[in-house]
């Protein structure tokens, strides 16, 4: 009896999409650097809200203690506004980052489906 090797036909290779080089240094080069350069923004909006509270605080101190007074009784409500601001936009953010992720999965299974 003989025996008859079929070969599978040869699967279609996916070409990567090129990386670009902005991209190829975040995900390959150090980490330091990396987070540090991305970190940046952050603190440079960090310091200045430290610098801006320190001359309110200073400012509202010369004009005497009921100004003072007045303001500590609007600060937490005022860091309740900061707060949920930042928490909107943040959430904001979660909800881009689902649907992109749910973009790429749906076109994933297209894809597949269409490849069989």
């Amino acid at each position: 009896m003989k025996v008859i090797e079929v070969a599978a036909p040869p699967s279609p290779v996916i070409a990567a999409p090129p990386v670009s080089d902005r991209t190829r240094l975040l995900l390959e080069g150090p980490i330091l650097p990396t987070l540090l350069r991305l970190a940046l923004p952050n603190i440079v909006v960090v310091v200045v809200q430290a610098t801006s509270s320190a001359v309110d605080a200073f400012y509202l101190g010369r004009l005497g203690s009921d100004v003072l007074a007045g303001v500590a009784l609007v600060f937490p409500i005022w860091m309740l506004m900061v707060t949920m601001s930042s928490a909107r936009s943040c959430c904001c953010l979660a909800r881009g980052c689902i649907r992109a992720w749910a973009a790429r999965a749906l076109l994933f299974r297209r894809r597949w489906r269409t490849r069989l």
